[in-house]
């Protein structure tokens, strides 16, 4: 509703890349309701009448720099993820990966199917 505020704990909670949050954002703006991340530190809080785009051209700024920060941690984890993955050994009578550490197989067991299925 219009004059209300949106609180998010932190930016990558909002969206999960760039362009969304920027549309998320835009979207908010529209209807004319204010998104507050709490993580953002806001150090302008008192402006003068008909200053208000200062604030604003502020938020933009600081938005698309920890949008960007945020979508490239989201990407190395993944990265990071697949390497992991594609480094483990696979088992040679499931073909699934196995864990170095347990030596068990990593992900659902699989499920059997009573014969008249």
């Amino acid at each position: 509703m219009k004059g209300d505020t949106l609180y998010v704990k932190s930016l990558d909670r909002f969206s999960r890349n760039k362009e969304d949050a920027k549309k998320e954002l835009q979207y908010y703006s529209s209807i004319g309701v204010r998104v507050k991340i709490l993580d953002i530190p806001s150090t302008m809080t008192e402006i003068s009448e008909g200053q208000e785009w200062i604030l604003e051209m502020i938020n933009n700024i600081l938005i698309e720099v920890l949008t960007s920060i945020a979508e490239n941690k989201r990407l190395t984890i993944r990265s990071r993820q697949a390497e992991g993955l594609a480094a483990m050994p696979v088992d040679a009578k499931s073909g699934k990966k196995k864990s170095r550490k347990t030596g068990r197989c990593i992900g659902r067991p699989p499920v059997q199917f009573p014969a008249n299925f």
